[in-house]
């Protein structure tokens, strides 16, 4: 439910497990056992205070899951002190950013001159919470993978066609189902030329030889 780094306090540990063996004592779930608790939101007042607005509907909570996981400058120089990466952010040509719980893909103008970003000449953002692909273009990205993610329409993926290296491309499980997504991909030329012998014509099937792969889920 929660990304593995912030099942480290105990306190989270205990609050999960209430939430998955549904008695987390919120005040709607309290109200039955003592009728003189208000039942709506602590934060907002405006709902009753299920577990559920509690921590994912609520509009406070949900500027707060935006701020925690949100691929910042200090997060990314954390990330390359702890993984014994280089400090300077140009000269790093390796980035693992999959199950942090990132929404956006930002901050990473200081490393658009590396050619890889993950392993394999690859940024990996999957199994996140990426609801457009964006930042990105100025890069020299040779792979994406952008698998179980939230991206949806051809706007969500329209920054793809600034991706002018990127030849290796992984979209599935995503919620993509408007055939004009090909468009976009039409328009990145080394993805074209590298797949040109594929056939690119249907979205929820997947494009695949072994050597190089596009999912388009």
């Amino acid at each position: 439910m929660l990304p593995h780094t912030y099942l480290l306090v105990n306190k989270i540990k205990e609050a999960s497990f209430k939430i998955i063996h549904k008695y987390y004592p919120a005040n709607h779930y309290m109200k039955k056992f003592k009728e003189n608790i208000n039942s709506n939101c602590s934060f907002c007042n405006d709902h009753p205070e299920t577990v559920v607005h509690l921590f994912w509907h609520c509009m406070h909570v949900r500027k707060l899951w935006q701020d925690i996981s949100r691929m910042t400058k200090t997060f990314l120089k954390d990330y390359c002190k702890q993984n014994k990466l280089y400090m300077t952010p140009r000269l790093n040509d390796t980035l693992y950013l999959h199950f942090k719980g990132f929404s956006t893909i930002e901050n990473l103008e200081e490393y658009t001159g590396m050619k890889c970003l993950c392993k394999l000449c690859t940024l990996n953002v999957c199994n996140n919470y990426i609801r457009t692909i964006e930042n990105i273009g100025e890069s020299d990205l040779g792979t994406l993978q952008t698998a179980h993610n939230k991206l949806q329409t051809v706007g969500d993926v329209e920054h793809l066609s600034q991706c002018l290296s990127l030849s290796v491309l992984d979209m599935s499980h995503n919620l993509l189902d408007d055939p004009d997504i090909l468009t976009v991909l039409e328009r990145m030329p080394e993805l074209v030329r590298r797949h040109a012998h594929n056939r690119l014509t249907q979205i929820n099937s997947t494009v695949c030889n072994r050597d190089h792969i596009i999912f388009i889920h």
